[in-house]
């Protein structure tokens, strides 16, 4: 079985997608961590600031390079810190349908 299982490993490769990583804004937890991410002065608390990425990455996306750069040309994703980190305007974010290209409504749509 063991031996099965290194097999398949060595046939089948995961497809190496280029993706970028987008913080969103999903629930209150979301949003408090973009918030701290920005606000945290991570010179004088470094490790605060890595701790925050280690929760940021239980509420971020990968998006395809099409995507974006839309997302990019619509103003809707920004830097933390001035890295290569990345959050999504919450305009752009609707709790039940997640990440949009468009801008959201702000009222909540019940779905039954």
């Amino acid at each position: 079985l063991q031996q099965s299982f290194m097999t398949a490993g060595k046939a089948f490769k995961a497809i190496d997608a280029p993706t970028e990583s987008v913080i969103v804004p999903y629930g209150e937890e979301g949003k408090d961590i973009i918030n701290h991410l920005l606000s945290i002065e991570k010179e004088y608390d470094l490790s605060r600031y890595y701790e925050l990425l280690r929760k940021a990455q239980g509420f971020s996306v990968n998006v395809f390079p099409n995507t974006w750069k839309k997302l990019a040309e619509s103003e809707a994703v920004f830097p933390i810190q001035d890295e290569q980190i990345y959050y999504l305007d919450e305009c752009h974010y609707h709790p039940q349908f997640g990440l949009s290209l468009d801008e959201v409504a702000s009222y909540d749509i019940n779905v039954y």
